[in-house]
């Protein structure tokens, strides 16, 4: 858990916090590196996290709305960077179900006091 005001440099430890982790545990069992999703409530936070992560050269790409982070110039990209909003299984769209429930090794999610949350409690309990 991260916790300082605005413009304290949140995003940037959690930057460093998926180099870390991808250091620490190397490749995964299909010799791929880890993926991480990092959800974020608000468009502004997805655009400064993935700012934030290109200047760190961590790979991300932007999931939401019309956006898909398989669709950008990384194909499958280490780093999704998504809404809550668009990641949620609900009777409108399934885009949770497009990704596989290992997907991803790393489960990140900006302003931690929404998680006890039904919405970030749903996406963190597909994913295993």
């Amino acid at each position: 858990l991260v916790i300082g005001p605005t413009g304290t440099g949140k995003t940037i430890v959690t930057g460093e916090v998926i180099r870390e982790y991808a250091a620490t545990f190397g490749m995964r069992s299909d010799g791929k590196p880890p993926r991480t999703l990092y959800l974020a409530h608000r468009d502004y936070l997805l655009t400064q996290a993935q700012n934030e992560m290109a200047s760190l050269g961590v790979e991300a790409a932007i999931e939401k709305a019309e956006q898909r982070a398989r669709d950008s110039l990384f194909g499958d990209p280490l780093t999704v960077i998504a809404s809550i909003q668009s990641m949620q299984d609900n009777n409108v769209t399934s885009r949770l179900l497009t990704w596989a429930r290992d997907w991803f090794d790393l489960l990140i999610f900006d302003e931690g006091h929404h998680y006890p949350s039904k919405s970030y409690q749903d996406i963190a309990s597909y994913f295993q």
